[in-house]
């Protein structure tokens, strides 16, 4: 038997694999290979909407692909992680079993065992929309369905339908978790509106209930520059991105990750506003803490290096970018391999650089070959 809230596995006499669970321990009788075969069919089944979709569409639905592809590259942890998601899920219509007619109930359970949350999400959204109907103080325990759909919907990279059921959870019950994770998937989703009033509203819950220097609010303040800068509001998102940067020094210290996260956000907002001389400090400061504190082959170590380079290129000085480029991509490299979709971003960034600034050097033939007309 497997304790509460672990996230280990372990696989029964009729090899069915049981995932810990506060309630105890759930049997789910997905297999590996059937997960995979599953993850196939998704990228199949997305592949054919990009095929088919409007111009409008084509963007949302090549960031879920490149999620899904993603994924595939580290199967054996986005199978645990599937394993525990439908233990939830199952666990979750448990709690309702009373007010689910016995015999969906037997086949949504059976059906999750193959993967199929078809009937799980027909019975919880029938179970929200139950809830809706009943007195208002129900309003939190739909929010936690709507939550859980969201979950499963983002689970499926649905960007759109996951930011739906979140911001549904946020206007039922607007507490931190349901405000944060209805801002950032509406902002996957390309909602900036939407996610602006979600992301305002947390940062006025953060400070209210957290106080003004929590890290809670420090990442409330972010995701909320982020959103105004995705709007195109640059004005509004400096001062929230310095605020953001200034709480984690004080709180955290001047040579910690997450202080160097926020340089690199103003220093992106800096230079996408003509204040190169002002991005440039705050790049090579977020450069030498990640360096020191995460490694030199960190992912994040390696936007920073971009992020540099980028900013070199913009002010006439690509031999110095050159080097970054080449490093930055090298560690996405290592670390995340050729066809992770941040890898691809870094290999056009240097493709591009080196095509232009160097086309003799050594590197360029190799890289072409490897990512071809990367644009």
């Amino acid at each position: 038997m497997i304790g509460p809230k672990t996230d280990n596995s372990i696989s029964d006499c009729d090899n069915n694999t049981q995932v810990g669970h506060n309630a105890g321990t759930i049997t789910v009788g997905l297999t590996f290979e059937q997960h995979e075969a599953a993850m196939e069919r998704a990228i199949a089944r997305k592949e054919a909407d990009l095929g088919r979709a409007h111009t409008a569409e084509k963007a949302l639905i090549q960031r879920e692909l490149d999620e899904l592809r993603r994924r595939m590259l580290d199967l054996g942890a986005d199978y645990q992680a599937r394993l525990t998601e439908l233990a939830d899920t199952k666990a979750m219509l448990a709690r309702y079993d009373n007010q689910i007619e016995r015999t969906r109930f037997d086949q949504a359970i059976a059906a999750l065992d193959n993967d199929d949350e078809s009937l799980a999400v027909e019975i919880l959204t029938e179970l929200a929309q139950a809830k809706a109907r009943r007195r208002e103080d129900e309003a939190i325990e739909e929010a936690k369905i709507q939550f859980k759909l969201g979950e499963i919907a983002e689970s499926r990279v649905e960007w759109a339908s996951a930011a739906q059921h979140y911001t549904r959870a946020a206007e039922l019950h607007p507490s931190y978790d349901n405000l944060f994770k209805a801002g950032v998937l509406l902002l996957h989703a390309g909602e900036y509106d939407a996610a602006l009033e979600k992301n305002k509203k947390l940062v006025a819950l953060s400070r209210h209930e957290y106080g003004p220097r929590d890290a809670q609010t420090t990442t409330a303040l972010n995701n909320y520059a982020e959103s105004l800068r995705a709007a195109g509001s640059y004005p509004e998102a400096e001062p929230l991105y310095r605020e953001a940067l200034a709480i984690s020094r004080a709180t955290l210290g001047d040579r910690h990750p997450d202080v160097a996260s926020y340089l690199n956000n103003l220093a992106e907002l800096l230079h996408a506003t003509g204040r190169t001389e002002q991005a440039e400090p705050l790049c090579r400061e977020a450069l030498e803490i990640g360096r020191e504190t995460l490694g030199g082959r960190h992912p994040a170590v390696a936007i920073s290096l971009n992020n540099l380079a980028l900013l070199l290129d913009a002010t006439d000085r690509a031999g110095q970018a050159t080097p970054l480029y080449l490093e930055a991509l090298g560690i996405f490299r290592a670390s995340l391999g050729d066809n992770h979709p941040d890898t691809k971003t870094i290999a056009g960034n240097t493709l591009r650089h080196l095509r232009q600034h160097a086309p003799d050097h050594p590197d360029l033939a190799q890289l072409q070959a490897v990512y071809g007309a990367a644009p």
